[in-house]
């Protein structure tokens, strides 16, 4: 029989959702509060839990929280059930870890439906998985599923972030600026952490067994504290931003949250990728993926005689609605014309509709891999001469260079600034500018360098653009300086050997980037697409080929690697040292103002009442400091701050606060053990404290109760709760 525990404090309501749920054949326990709520579910393990939204003794969102938190229990399904129809309390249920919601007075057919779904989804959970994730190749695409799940949101923060701040830098508004450039830094800390958490390079560190608490537990602990900044300076932008701002940081807003209940449900995640990974067959995925290494390059490697076309129609195929969005706003800020499609027959429909100059491919994809598309295109005689710039994750670098060999133009790297996509698309469309005529005549107009030159390697021409960017005076001194390219253009002559060999095999060659000298020994980096020009009778008369300078790009792509590389070895240092930093904590709000915040207003005249109280805040990390102040501020309240439990205790000495708010994870002298030093001394004692963690698990509230705390409170921070135990405190300082 199906055993639910029902958690409701008000009898009569208990008696009667009892009674009719007992009719419909369920097992039912009852408890009245979240405190009994938590014991009877780890005691009695039901299958599913029915939450009421206002509990005496430990309140429903803790309770929730502590449930969801704990392994044990972390799996059972929760429906929360309230009487206050607002979206923000569903939002909010969803986020901290509920799997449905339902409102009073209670609708039973639709209560049942959400009911059967949830047990029916917790009965299909597989199990026993030990034995599958020991497949590399399951492991392998379990990371790549989850890395895709986890990103997708990130980039859609660092994006839309990154374009704000263009925008707002022309306004002046140095204040927004500033919290968005902080959301921006928080975003790409996000990125950085799931890329690396989830490297699929680790397999290759030969682990005995993976553990998949362990994954979904380092995933909660570390992306919980930049995602709670990025939502907290979220709301108190989206308090303070102008009516034009307010749908971006929407968007940044609502990818925050839908980032957090993936974090929260990470293990249900994994779990369910792994049952569909089940029935995957990982050998024809081998086969194919090795089937599509025969595709030809491009052809008809020709000289321009018009200036580039910077501006042009863009194809946009991905499946990702927030991430089309985001390319679509950039490039119609640059003044292309865009289309989108989701998938390879939709995007054959656009293009046959009105032709593109170029198209932009998303390599990861829900319903198709990027590898199919590209080569599915370059197949096509109609569309294999549309430049494709293929867009991966920076960590699957590998993918890249694949896509370029089956024929990509170019290829960018999640997540990446405008100005980035801005010149490979203009270098991109450059290109395909110079394919379009055969005319010779205006080649010194072109802007991009072009040569012809025999086999040996004697140049027989170059135009003005050439001898510019190799820093010769005139094409004359050029020609006469160069007689060996090899030897005195080409900084690695091996590299002038592979050039010729693959024109040699091909008749022509994409985008061969090497490093060459310029008149003056300076060292650049230059792309080169080049063929082979015969006679009649297919003697081979010279190479002809365009060159254009891409050391800018090259020096970006070099500093993203370092970052990467110096990421990496932090992380490696402290698997070795068996010391996972924990990232510090933050404060979570609710999108809406609610009834608590508004309490503070008087007389309905929007003045907020105002309070002498002192608070001491102990935070050891500055973002989640000036966050929290900040608002605390806003409440009139004013903020002592100390970044360690020893500067805590010594400002408690000398400022007397009315209330501390301590976080217990503090380097020097932690929480627990400064809080045991203030509760001891006489001077100190009667000061109420309030503990600040971010781990929700059961005995965490008594720990802290018992070194002193006279609240506690769960990261991420719901601020109207916070408040009200903040106010409750001082009032009984008052009455005492």
């Amino acid at each position: 029989m199906t055993k639910l525990l029902l958690v409701e404090d008000n009898d009569v309501n208990r008696d009667m959702l009892t009674r009719r749920l007992q009719r419909r054949g369920y097992d039912v326990v009852s408890a009245s509060n979240g405190a009994e709520a938590i014991s009877k579910t780890l005691s009695l393990q039901p299958n599913l839990v029915l939450m009421d939204l206002h509990l005496p003794v430990m309140d429903e969102w803790e309770a929730i929280r502590q449930l969801k938190a704990n392994p044990k229990t972390q799996q059972i399904p929760v429906i929360a059930l309230t009487a206050d129809a607002m979206v923000s309390d569903r939002q909010h249920a969803l986020a901290i870890g509920c799997d449905d919601y339902d409102i009073k007075p209670i609708d039973l057919p639709r209560l049942l439906d959400k009911m059967e779904r949830l047990l029916v989804k917790s009965q299909s959970q597989p199990q026993d998985t030990a034995s599958l994730i020991q497949d590399k190749r399951i492991q392998y695409a379990l990371l790549t599923h989850l890395r895709y799940k986890l990103c997708t949101p990130i980039y859609t923060i660092i994006g839309f972030s990154d374009m704000l701040i263009d925008e707002l830098k022309s306004r002046s508004n140095m204040a927004l600026l500033g919290d968005l450039q902080k959301i921006s830094a928080c975003g790409t800390q996000l990125w950085k952490l799931a890329t690396v958490i989830l490297d699929t390079a680790q397999l290759e560190m030969n682990q005995p067994q993976w553990d998949i608490q362990r994954i979904g537990a380092t995933v909660r602990l570390e992306l919980l504290t930049p995602l709670s900044t990025v939502v907290g300076f979220c709301e108190i932008l989206l308090e303070d931003a102008s009516d034009d701002l307010t749908p971006d940081l929407t968007r940044i807003y609502t990818a925050a949250q839908q980032l957090l209940s993936l974090v929260n449900d990470i293990v249900n995640l994994i779990h369910w990728q792994l049952k569909a990974l089940e029935a995957t067959d990982f050998n024809m995925i081998e086969q194919s993926s090795e089937s599509v290494d025969a595709i030809d390059l491009i052809n008809n490697i020709t000289i321009s005689t018009h200036a580039p076309e910077h501006i042009g129609s863009i194809l946009i195929i991905d499946d990702n609605e927030t991430n089309c969005e985001l390319l679509l706003r950039q490039l119609e800020r640059q003044g292309h014309t865009v289309t989108i499609a989701s998938d390879l027959p939709q995007a054959i429909q656009q293009m046959q509709m009105s032709p593109c100059h170029l198209i932009l491919l998303n390599g990861v994809m829900s319903n198709q891999h990027g590898f199919e598309i590209l080569s599915q295109l370059k197949q096509d005689h109609q569309w294999q001469q549309i430049p494709v710039i293929m867009i991966a994750d920076m960590d699957a670098i590998d993918h890249a260079a694949k896509c370029i060999e089956l024929g990509a133009e170019d290829y960018l790297l999640f997540p990446f600034k405008p100005i980035l996509l801005r010149t490979k698309i203009a270098a991109c469309l450059e290109r395909k500018q110079l394919a379009k005529t055969h005319d010779h005549s205006t080649v010194e107009n072109a802007p991009v360098g072009i040569y012809q030159s025999t086999s040996e390697g004697q140049l027989l021409r170059v135009n003005s653009a050439m001898v510019k960017m190799l820093g010769y005076s005139s094409a004359a001194e050029m020609m006469q300086h160069v007689t060996n390219i090899a030897q005195q253009i080409f900084v690695e002559p091996d590299d002038r050997d592979r050039l010729k060999q693959q024109l040699e095999e091909h008749g022509e060659i994409t985008q061969f980037e090497y490093q060459a000298y310029c008149q003056d020994g300076d060292i650049i980096w230059v792309s080169e697409s080049a063929r082979i020009v015969r006679d009649a009778n297919e003697n081979l008369l010279y190479y002809e080929g365009i060159v254009q300078d891409v050391t800018a790009r090259k020096l970006i792509e070099a500093t993203l690697q370092r970052q990467i590389e110096e990421l990496q070895g932090n992380v490696e240092q402290t698997k070795l040292a068996h010391q996972m930093t924990e990232i510090v904590q933050t404060d979570y709000f609710q999108h809406l103002k609610t009834d608590t915040e508004n309490l503070q207003f008087q007389n309905g005249n929007g003045d907020r009442k105002k309070t002498t109280s002192k608070i001491l805040l102990i935070e050891d990390n500055e973002l989640n400091r000036d966050m929290l102040s900040r608002r605390l501020q806003r409440l009139g309240y004013e903020i002592i701050i100390a970044i360690d439990g020893a500067e805590g205790i010594t400002k408690t000495m000398t400022e007397h606060p009315d209330l501390i708010l301590m976080d217990m994870s503090l380097p020097e002298v932690d929480g627990w053990e400064a809080t045991r030093q203030l509760k001891s001394n006489p001077q100190s004692h009667t000061i109420p404290i309030i503990a600040l963690t971010a781990h929700a698990m059961a005995g965490d509230r008594e720990q802290a109760l018992a070194a002193g705390c006279d609240e506690y409170d769960t990261k991420p921070i719901e601020f109207p709760r916070l408040l009200s135990k903040v106010e409750r405190l001082l009032e009984q300082r008052k009455m005492s």
